[in-house]
């Protein structure tokens, strides 16, 4: 499981299921993070690669979001929250959390349910297809998957164009 110096090796570590109802947090060992000029060149990069993939996406609206605030969304009943048994304990039912190594995209893309026809976008990768997917959107708003954005007013990006990491 461990490598040099006591961290994981990549595969050992992006194949990890670390989730909230485990008992143990000694197996897991941190690795260093990547430093600060890393991030930021490839934040510059992705952003700059976006415009010319999104020629390949002409049904997708880059600019189309939903803004919901707190004050204006009326409150969770509890009887409407999914009932998720805990691995830790079949009987009880709470909220599992995972940690992945994925950006807050790939996450949300990969947690959609898979429509029942995937139409043809050649030329892209599997990301940038259910991409694509998912803009077409939902008749059932219940199979949406949120993206929370903890970007600063004060500062574009939040942080991410520094090389800043949550």
């Amino acid at each position: 499981m461990s490598t040099e110096e006591g961290y994981m090796s990549d595969e050992a570590w992006l194949s990890s299921d670390f989730t909230s109802d485990s008992t143990s947090h000694s197996s897991f060992t941190s690795r260093p993070p990547p430093d600060r000029t890393t991030l930021a060149s490839t934040a510059r990069e992705t952003l700059s690669v976006l415009p010319g993939l999104l020629l390949y996406l002409p049904d997708i609206d880059a600019e189309d979001v939903s803004v919901l605030l707190y004050h204006d969304v009326a409150m969770l009943d509890p009887v409407d929250c999914p009932q998720c048994p805990l691995l830790s304990n079949p009987e009880l039912c709470g909220t599992r959390v995972t940690v992945v190594n994925q950006d807050a995209l790939d996450a949300a893309i990969e947690m959609m349910p898979e429509p029942e026809e995937r139409p043809a976008y050649p030329g892209l990768n599997d990301h940038w297809r259910r991409l694509a997917i998912m803009k077409q959107g939902w008749s059932d708003l219940s199979q949406r998957v949120a993206l929370l954005n903890l970007a600063s007013d004060t500062t574009p990006g939040g942080g991410w164009m520094n090389g800043i990491m949550a």
